[in-house]
């Protein structure tokens, strides 16, 4: 219910909202989810897989926000008419002081129905890496799948700061034209406003990467540049260049 009510906030109505969450699975990559309702209620046509969810979970954790929800072991509620206070505890069992706290677990979401089994989506740093584990259908538990993922990521991937990469990407115009354009000097064209890395199994040179280069429209219709890094022809991180004059994050 709580779920209809923003999805018809957000929207104007329920299938509009649906379709905002098709498009903007699509726009981040997602290429075996499909939505049918904003909540996430069995459905033969709502599905999705464990890669797509990683990559929703990745995006999601950039709106602050949801990253502090997700990643909160216990909230407090004021006290109301009753006069008691109501407290509410995160599920994730992971999480530091659980049953199966795992070091550097800061959270996510655990998720269960009679069709989709036990689910788990878990977001943990060790050091200057961070990981996104997907667990689904679990049979031998959704916890220790879960511990058994993060231990071979941390213990055999590393992240790597891409170095450098230009701040700005700007337009130059040739010495000819300041006698056709009022204003011939260089502007900028594209800003990036954070540090691009990579992940790599360790002991990989970052030099043995390739790029691509894309553009597409954000959510707001402004172009976004995005520089694509690849190793083994498997996608390892990215670099996001914004327009200049864009409006806020959260719309991006």
């Amino acid at each position: 219910e709580a779920a209809y009510a923003a999805a018809e906030h957000v929207g104007g109505s329920i299938p509009a909202f649906v379709d905002m969450m098709n498009a903007r699975a699509q726009e981040i990559g997602c290429t075996d989810t499909h939505f049918e309702n904003p909540h996430g209620l069995p459905n033969e046509n709502h599905v999705t897989s464990a890669m797509d969810m990683a990559k929703i979970t990745r995006t999601a954790l950039e709106n602050t926000a949801f990253k502090t929800i997700a990643t909160t072991r216990r909230y407090t509620f004021s006290p109301t008419s009753s006069g008691e206070e109501r407290i509410r505890l995160n599920h994730h069992k992971m999480m530091s002081g659980q049953t199966y706290a795992y070091d550097g677990v800061l959270g996510g979401k655990t998720g269960y129905t009679e069709a989709a089994g036990n689910t788990l989506v878990t977001y943990a740093k060790n050091d200057n890496t961070y990981l996104v584990a997907v667990v689904m259908q679990s049979v031998n538990g959704a916890y220790s799948d879960t511990k058994a993922l993060l231990d071979y990521g941390f213990n055999n991937f590393s992240r790597s700061k891409i170095k450098g990469l230009k701040k700005e990407i700007s337009r130059s115009c040739l010495p000819a034209e300041k006698y056709l354009l009022k204003d011939y000097k260089d502007f900028t064209l594209f800003r990036r406003r954070q540090n691009a890395y990579v992940s790599l199994p360790q002991g990989t040179d970052v030099s043995q990467l390739s790029t691509s280069y894309s553009m597409t429209k954000n959510l707001a219709g402004l172009p976004l540049l995005t520089i694509t890094y690849s190793y083994n022809g498997h996608e390892v991180g990215t670099a996001r260049y914004y327009p200049k004059n864009s409006i806020s994050d959260l719309l991006l």
